[in-house]
């Protein structure tokens, strides 16, 4: 098993244990930062090259375990075929429970949140956003005929709260006619998804990546007009936050101070949905 900071490689994933969590955060993020969540920084000496690699979402991730979250995060392969690559990560995750148990009963930690379903969380950013839509669709438990890509029914993914950041489905132009779903299907999918479980959002003022309320664009603008309509219960939580698409890495202008306050935030929306 491997360790960086505090961190540790546990099969695919990389899980951060808070010693009594309050719940589990399962955290996909953005393209490249997600499907690399494990940086080491160039500029360093070889001899700290091996012994001090950085977390993409490092700072995020280490207040919200802080705030007394355990953490699990998930990478993934870049691909134009999201649906393939949601199978196997779904797959995966039907192993993350018992392997978050035994990571705990060797700490001597307590066990018992890791063995209830209701304790795990989705925190997405941008395109990990799409990949915690797939998850959670794929693991329903009536399964379209059309739709032969679907798995059994599992852990209680489709009943699990999730916050999305900056949700962007929309692809590069140049991959529009490639990638799998279509934004215009991953919609669809994420409000059908949301009137099953909660989910709340947060988007950023100045993201011209996902888009914002502000200037009524992109994804976010889209969702958020939708899901104040047909969410769970009927309540859709939604916080507008200041910054770009890139606030919750650190790499606006706030740096780890933007971090941490891109942590309040979402602690204090999951406190409202969960």
């Amino acid at each position: 098993m491997t360790t960086y900071s505090s961190f540790q490689s546990l099969g695919s994933h990389w899980i951060a244990l808070h010693v009594a969590p309050k719940a589990i955060i399962q955290f996909i993020g953005g393209a490249f930062f997600g499907t690399f969540p494990i940086l080491v920084s160039p500029w360093r000496a070889n001899s700290y090259f091996d012994r001090v690699p950085l977390v993409s979402y490092h700072f995020l991730l280490k207040n919200l375990l802080k705030a007394g979250y355990s953490i699990a995060l998930i990478p993934y392969l870049l691909t134009v075929n999201h649906w393939s690559m949601a199978r196997q990560l779904l797959a995966e995750q039907q192993q993350l429970p018992s392997k978050l148990l035994k990571v705990a009963e060797t700490l001597g930690y307590p066990t018992r949140v890791y063995q209830n379903p209701g304790d795990y969380f989705w925190v997405g950013h941008s395109l990990g956003c799409e990949y915690i839509t797939l998850l959670r669709f794929l693991s329903r438990k009536s399964q379209p005929s059309e739709n032969p890509e679907l798995l059994n029914p599992l852990l209680g993914i489709e009943n699990q709260p999730a916050l999305l950041m900056a949700p962007c489905f929309q692809p590069p132009a140049w991959l529009k006619l490639y990638k799998k779903p279509t934004q215009a299907l991953a919609r669809q999918l994420l409000v059908e998804t949301a009137q099953r479980a909660p989910t709340a959002m947060l988007s950023f003022n100045q993201d011209f990546t996902a888009g914002n309320l502000v200037e009524r664009t992109g994804d976010v603008y889209w969702i958020h007009q939708q899901l104040v309509h047909n969410s769970a219960d009927g309540l859709f939580i939604h916080r507008e936050i200041p910054g770009n698409h890139y606030r919750p890495l650190g790499y606006d202008t706030g740096g780890q101070a933007s971090a941490w306050r891109c942590a309040i935030a979402i602690w204090s929306t999951m406190s409202l949905i969960v």
